[in-house]
């Protein structure tokens, strides 16, 4: 596995940015196209306008081609197996860690969409809306090249987020889905409940047992549930959406590390630092540096 910025180096038109960020405008008359990762939870958006790849990501076989736009949620591993000598797109990569930093835990999608995602990730595009993720991206790859601008981190993290928002727009608008849509499976209806719950009640609530007795089903249910419709446990859901709560409040200079493990219902400091790093691999204080060195 390489690291992004060591893989870009070895690229044409490929481009990476501080926290795991990876945009790769794909030729496939390039010399190289050999393309392996390994990550935690990555997303990956590739927009094609021309040819035809195949990839894989966690052990699933996958075809893009002209017109085509997949959003991969949740990959652990990526492989490019083909490229045709026609093909033209873009791929853009987020690690989780950077994501958590761009979406500061409120994704824009509806989760009735990202369940559709996991399922089926590719969708094909009107030529207007091909043409408005092409040139997003297209905006994004002129501020990579931009190395002198002392701003080029903020701004990439700017245009991500510009393309991320167009994107849920549009696919939104097509019928992409809306959390008021119906859901057929009572299994999806309490996973929208989790979600929703975990987004409001996760400052003080931390165990899988307090949400399933809101969704009046017991902890081993939910964890079925949860696991069938997402592919993550409870668990892993709470401990996610509680780590996005403690970077915002890390990001928030006027927050002491104290003052967030205190609202955030820790027994105290020392747990929460444990738990941050469990997830993240890093203390709070080392996340906090960070940012301050940014």
């Amino acid at each position: 596995m390489l690291e992004f910025g060591d893989f870009a180096k070895k690229k044409k038109e490929c481009y990476s940015a501080e926290g795991g960020f990876l945009l790769w405008k794909i030729s496939g008359t390039d010399p190289d196209l050999d393309c392996h990762f390994e990550g935690d939870s990555m997303i990956m958006h590739m927009v094609a306008w021309e040819g035809k790849m195949e990839i894989a990501y966690n052990g699933q076989k996958v075809s893009v081609q002209r017109g085509d736009f997949a959003n991969i949620i949740g990959a652990d591993t990526f492989d490019l197996l083909s490229v045709s000598p026609d093909m033209r797109a873009f791929i853009l990569i987020f690690t989780d860690s950077f994501t958590k930093v761009l979406l500061k835990g409120n994704p824009p999608l509806p989760f009735t969409y990202v369940l559709k995602m996991q399922n089926n990730p590719v969708e094909r595009l009107d030529s207007g809306t091909l043409m408005l993720f092409r040139n997003r991206l297209e905006i994004l790859r002129e501020i990579c090249l931009d190395e002198r601008n002392l701003f080029r981190d903020e701004l990439i993290k700017c245009a991500c987020m510009m393309f991320m928002l167009d994107m849920s727009n549009s696919l939104i608008l097509q019928g992409g889905g809306s959390d008021k849509e119906e859901l057929a499976e009572p299994g999806k209806q309490k996973f929208i409940g989790f979600i929703r719950l975990i987004t409001q009640d996760v400052k003080n609530e931390h165990t899988v047992a307090y949400y399933a007795s809101q969704l009046c089903i017991s902890p081993q249910y939910l964890n079925r549930i949860v696991k069938a419709q997402s592919g993550k446990t409870a668990h892993e859901w709470i401990s996610r959406t509680l780590v996005g709560e403690i970077c915002r409040r890390l990001e928030n200079n006027s927050s002491n590390i104290q003052e967030i493990a205190d609202a955030l219902r820790f027994p105290d400091q020392a747990s929460m630092a444990k738990f941050f790093k469990r997830v993240t691999g890093q203390t709070p204080t080392e996340y906090k540096k960070m940012l301050l060195s940014k």
